[in-house]
């Protein structure tokens, strides 16, 4: 079936387990054309989910490097090497040039061959690669054949960071506090940012290494609906956490 097909392509989950861990949710044919429409593409039916995966194939084979791309440091080190696509309709060697812009701005630059080229192309990059997210363009030609492309390659370490290697190898303690709960004398009920920083410089001044909190991500905020592990986004932020009286809008927007 055509929709589920795109919908498994674009990273659209047939099933999970729910927190309790007992109950095996799945996805449901609507919910899955819902999830498309929302990312601009029509699905409404069999044939247009069957039309708009196979402009989704042909756009990967016009690109020459996916669009988003995550590596894992092994040992430390970030792979050497990045994947391409042959160019289509190529045939023979294929000459390549990069660009790589790192996230703190560096440019570097490289250029070279592949004699015996398959489909799948595994390009050197032009220098070793720190944690972080960078903007790699690559071209590849072959004869008059040519493709282009552009990719967010993120290199991401193997783990969290370990407490201990965080402290420097000394004992360390911390305060963890769920911050919607946290009082003082002049939020409005509920715990702020602006509490949030009273209680790192707190922390810090008592010693402290760390605060922990709540998640942060956005809720409903009604009903039910409250839980911080139950984030109807994890793009944005809850605004019960904005501490109103620091908004400089607000001294315009009062009404006498």
């Amino acid at each position: 079936m055509s929709l589920r097909a795109l919908a498994d392509r674009l990273g659209i989950v047939a099933e999970y387990q729910d927190q309790t861990g007992k109950e095996t949710r799945r996805t449901s044919d609507e919910t899955r054309a819902a999830l498309l429409a929302v990312m601009g593409i029509d699905a409404r039916d069999d044939a247009a989910a069957a039309r708009a995966l196979r402009e989704l194939e042909e756009e990967e084979r016009r690109d020459a490097v996916a669009p988003v791309r995550v590596v894992v440091e092994q040992a430390g080190r970030a792979p050497a090497t990045i994947a391409a696509r042959r160019p289509a309709g190529a045939s023979g060697a294929i000459e390549w040039t990069i660009e790589l812009r790192e996230e703190g701005g560096d440019v570097t630059r490289g250029e070279g061959r592949i004699d015996d080229a398959g489909d799948e192309l595994e390009i050197p990059l032009p220098r070793a690669l720190a944690r972080g997210y960078h903007t790699l363009r690559v071209s590849l030609r072959s004869g008059r054949v040519r493709s282009e492309g552009e990719q967010l390659l993120i290199v991401v370490p193997a783990g969290c960071p370990d407490p201990l290697e965080k402290l420097g190898g000394h004992p360390g303690f911390g305060v963890v506090a769920n911050l919607y709960a946290v009082r003082s004398a002049r939020n409005w009920g509920a715990g702020d940012l602006t509490d949030l920083g009273d209680l790192l410089e707190w922390a810090a001044a008592h010693g402290a290494a760390f605060v922990g909190v709540n998640p942060l991500h956005v809720l409903r905020n009604r009903g039910g609906e409250i839980s911080p592990y139950s984030p109807i986004s994890r793009l944005f932020r809850n605004p019960l956490y904005i501490d109103v009286e620091a908004v400089p809008e607000l001294g315009t927007s009062l009404i006498a």
